[in-house]
C-alpha cells in the first residue's frame, strides 16, 4: 500500500517537473504561470492585511445597505489592499480578452493590458468631470464607489475561472460560457442597483439622469463590443 501511494506520489512530481520543462520551452506559457502567482500572492496578502475586506465586498454586492456602510466609512478609499483588488481586476479582465481573441503573442497581451487599463481609468475621469461640471458629489460618488465595488468583486470571481481554464482541462467553450454569463449578470445587476440608488439623490430631470448613465454606463461597453465585432480592425491596431 505504502509502495503504491509513494509510486502515486514520484509520478505526480515527474509530471510536474515536465510540466516545468514545457513552460520554460514557452516563454508565454511561463510568462501566465508567473503572472498567475503574482495575483494569488496579491490575493494572500489583502487577505492577511484587510481580513474584511474581501468579506465586505461580497456583503456590499449582495446588499446595497451594506454597499452604503462601505460608503460611508471608507474601505474601498486608495490604499495597497484596494489598488491590489484593482490590478486583480484589471489582469483578469485582459487575461480573459486574451483567451477568447486568439492568435495569442507576447504584444498583444501587453496590448489588452493597456487597453483594459485605460478604459477602466477613462471611466473613472468621466465619471469625475461629470461630477464637476453637472451633476452633485453625492450622486457621483455613489455611482463611482458601485463600479469599484462590482469591479472588485468580479475581478476575484474571474480569477480562480481563468487560473482553472489555463492550467486545467477546462475548455475555452466552457470558459466563453461561464465568463459571459458572469460578466452580463453582474453588469445588468450593476446597472440596477446604480439607477436605483442613484434616483435616491437625484434631483436633475430623467431625460439629464438617462443621457448620464448612457454616456458613462451604456456606451463605452457598445465602443468595444463593436470594435470585437470587427476583429480585423482589432488585430490591425494591436498587431
Amino acid at each position: 500500500m505504502l509502495d503504491s501511494q509513494l509510486f502515486i506520489f514520484l509520478n505526480s512530481i515527474r509530471q510536474i517537473g515536465e510540466a516545468t520543462v514545457r513552460n520554460a520551452s514557452q516563454p508565454l506559457d511561463g510568462l501566465l504561470f508567473l503572472l498567475f502567482l503574482v495575483l494569488a500572492a496579491l490575493f494572500a496578502i489583502v487577505r492577511v492585511t484587510s481580513p474584511d475586506l474581501i468579506s465586505g465586498l461580497l456583503r456590499g454586492v449582495s446588499s446595497a445597505r451594506h454597499s452604503m456602510m462601505l460608503l460611508n466609512d471608507g474601505r474601498l478609499g486608495l490604499r495597497f489592499s484596494t489598488v491590489a483588488l484593482d490590478i486583480i481586476y484589471v489582469s483578469c479582465v485582459a487575461l480573459l480578452l486574451f483567451r477568447l481573441v486568439g492568435n495569442q503573442s507576447f504584444e498583444r497581451l501587453i496590448w489588452l493590458f493597456l487597453l483594459v487599463v485605460v478604459f477602466y481609468l477613462s471611466r473613472i475621469i468621466l465619471i469625475i468631470f461629470f461630477r464637476i461640471i453637472f451633476f452633485p458629489s453625492e450622486t457621483t460618488n455613489i455611482h463611482l464607489h458601485e463600479i469599484l465595488l462590482f469591479n472588485k468583486s468580479l475581478g476575484l470571481a474571474l480569477l480562480p475561472l481563468l487560473a482553472a481554464s489555463y492550467f486545467t482541462l477546462f475548455g475555452e467553450a466552457e470558459l466563453l460560457a461561464i465568463a459571459s454569463v458572469l460578466v452580463v449578470i453582474v453588469f445588468i445587476y450593476r446597472l440596477i442597483r446604480i439607477f436605483s440608488l442613484m434616483r435616491t439623490h437625484y434631483t436633475y430631470g430623467n431625460l439629464y439622469f438617462f443621457f448620464y448613465l448612457c454616456t458613462v454606463e451604456i456606451t463605452p461597453y457598445l465602443v468595444v463590443f463593436k470594435g470585437f465585432l470587427q476583429p480585423n480592425l482589432i488585430s490591425a491596431e494591436i498587431i
